[in-house]
């Protein structure tokens, strides 16, 4: 029973870490959660499990350390800007070996991601409204650049965050979280729609488009999922309450604040023809080309540094290809599938969040990031265990 509290207790301050440590000093962030999780894997030595999840993941890994590897002996490739990448999985395997010993309820998890996402919006709206009081969160969380051109250039919020994109991103997956929590959790059924808009009001603060319209597809399937495919009086009301609140509500913002709003109005105004759009083509383009030229490692990957930018390729999968190759790109692509498959399955609050996490990450990944994001992918990945967790105490 102690030992249970023990990893209780660690995990919170886990999942506290990830969402609340600043995600620009990547390699920080990765060493402290690998020690930790080192620590719990010591301590649960006894109880530690190899679940179907773990070993398609540590095929994955061992694809990420080819590709970070090979381009390095064979490539020329600056080693300190591949061996890095490994840090990114090293965490996913430790969190899934544990999985047995993650006791947080979905209670325990809505109390933290509500602390973050309210805090998250106070920094958010200061940012926005342009409170000068917040400059110094916004320094310790942000990136100079994001800070002078995204900020302080075009009125997007960068939150808890380096920038606006990642910021809209982990507001979209947590609203998720609230509208999940909305249809299936009663105890926190209306604090659930109150954070819910919060969520969705750092999506419209932070003017990050992919997220806007991640969260809005989102939105449509579960309010389809939960409400037509298992209509009832109950689900009826909740589906009607929501609809009520939420129509007004977002069209009030969108009215009042257009003209601060308006580089998220462009993606209304000018729809794929708009210069980012278009400037991401170029770059999904030169990159294609550049692989075709050299495709001797296509299969396990460039490496980081053969592509100029790739750290910012502004296309998830072209990244995956280019960098860590078809290997490890399938792969992560069969982990989700086998994810959604797993979750149907053995259906609780995790399996519909693993299942629609999944569906928002890969539209937030077309031009921007999720499966290799910091905060997202740990986030996608103690959701899943809960839900191995979940499956294995029924069975």
């Amino acid at each position: 029973m102690l030992l249970r509290d023990i990893n209780s207790k660690i995990f919170t301050v886990l999942i506290y870490f990830i969402l609340f440590f600043p995600a620009k000093y990547l390699n920080e962030y990765y060493v402290l959660i690998i020690l930790t999780l080192f620590f719990l894997s010591f301590i649960n030595r006894e109880s530690l499990n190899v679940s179907e999840t773990l070993k398609i993941f540590i095929f994955i890994f061992v694809g990420v350390v080819l590709s970070a590897s090979l381009p390095v002996l064979f490539l020329g490739s600056d080693v300190f800007r591949n061996i890095p990448e490994i840090l990114r999985f090293i965490p996913v395997i430790l969190i899934l070996l544990n999985f047995k010993n993650i006791n947080l309820s979905e209670n325990n998890i809505f109390k933290i991601f509500s602390f973050y996402i309210l805090a998250n919006f106070i920094v958010s709206y200061m940012q926005f409204s342009n409170y000068s009081a917040v400059a110094v969160v916004s320094n310790i969380y942000s990136s100079d650049l994001h800070i002078e051109y995204s900020l302080n250039g075009a009125s997007r919020a960068l939150g808890l965050s380096p920038g606006p994109g990642q910021n809209g991103s982990i507001s979209a997956i947590l609203s998720i979280f609230f509208l999940i929590n909305y249809f299936c959790n009663e105890k926190y059924k209306k604090s659930s729609m109150f954070f819910y808009f919060i969520s969705l009001s750092c999506v419209l603060l932070s003017q990050s488009q992919t997220a806007f319209v991640a969260s809005i597809l989102s939105t449509i399937f579960i309010v389809g999922f939960f409400g037509l495919g298992k209509l009832s009086i109950s689900i009826f009301k909740k589906l009607s309450i929501f609809i009520m609140i939420l129509i007004p509500i977002v069209s009030s913002v969108l009215l009042n604040y257009m003209d601060k709003l308006k580089y998220l109005f462009t993606l209304f105004e000018y729809g794929t023809s708009r210069s980012s759009y278009v400037a991401r083509e170029e770059k999904t383009s030169q990159v294609i080309s550049l692989i075709r030229e050299n495709n001797f490692f296509l299969f396990f990957g460039h490496g980081k540094d053969y592509i100029e930018g790739s750290s910012s390729m502004d296309n998830e999968y072209v990244f995956l290809i280019a960098v860590y190759g078809l290997f490890v790109t399938v792969l992560i692509f069969f982990l989700y599938f086998y994810s959604i498959f797993f979750s149907w399955i053995n259906r609780s609050i995790f399996s519909y969040l693993v299942i629609f996490t999944i569906f928002c990450g890969l539209i937030i990944a077309w031009p921007s990031s999720f499966i290799t994001d910091s905060k997202l992918m740990l986030i996608f990945i103690i959701y899943l265990s809960l839900c191995i967790n979940r499956a294995k105490m029924k069975s």
